[in-house]
């Protein structure tokens, strides 16, 4: 479930990408938006959103 933690895949998807691990960094981007959200809030729609427009690259 994704909750307030959401930022905590944000930032390993950064450390990923940053350090060359694409394949990584794109996993997780798909792994986020498949997540059920367990705490709706502004803050999990914005990654969700940053994660979907890296997913459609």
């Amino acid at each position: 479930m994704l909750n307030q933690a959401g930022n905590d895949y944000k930032y390993e998807y950064k450390l990923y990408n940053e350090t060359g691990q694409h394949k990584k960094a794109l996993a997780l981007a798909r792994q986020i938006l498949t997540k059920e959200i367990k705490v709706p809030s502004q803050a999990i729609e914005e990654i969700r959103i940053e994660m979907e427009k890296i997913d459609l690259k």
